[in-house]
């Protein structure tokens, strides 16, 4: 997947645009004078993020709690799939809660590339386990989610 940094990137444009000559300006300008090497740390645990497996069922650990485990394991019983689908599900908007006045295909692209780093993450972790990274983006839902779960 290739990302435009063109087109509805704002804040990356804004910066470029108090520049007389933009031509030498690249992303890696961009993050040498904007972003700290903490963020890219903090940022990092968005795409590699910590996994815990019970009983078989693979979770992302910032979504897993074991009390929200056995309120779905009761609601879903055996369905080891629909119970990972429900609780591995992530909502861009809520990932992003405080951002204001951002361009909707940036939210799709971020869930896009979600999909792509948990895909191979997930596969890393555990290349035994048939696990499934899904994107979608419909007008009934909140926003581009992402969810994982095991075929």
């Amino acid at each position: 997947m290739k990302f435009n940094m063109e087109t509805p990137i704002k804040k990356y444009n804004n910066w470029k645009n108090q520049f007389t000559d933009t031509s030498k300006l690249t992303v890696f300008e961009y993050i040498s004078f904007n972003v700290h090497p903490e963020d890219v740390l903090i940022i990092s645990s968005l795409f590699f993020p910590n996994l815990v497996e019970v009983n078989g069922a693979v979770f992302l650990e910032m979504q897993y709690s074991y009390n929200s485990y056995l309120s779905w394991l009761n609601h879903f019983g055996s369905d080891r799939q629909a119970l990972e689908k429900m609780m591995n599900h992530v909502h861009m908007y809520d990932i992003f809660g405080h951002s204001n006045n951002v361009d909707d295909t940036v939210y799709e692209q971020v869930g896009m590339l979600l999909q792509i780093a948990w895909t191979k993450h997930f596969k890393s972790e555990y290349p035994e386990k048939n696990i499934v990274v899904d994107y979608w983006h419909s007008e009934d839902d909140y926003g581009p989610i992402v969810t994982v779960f095991q075929k």
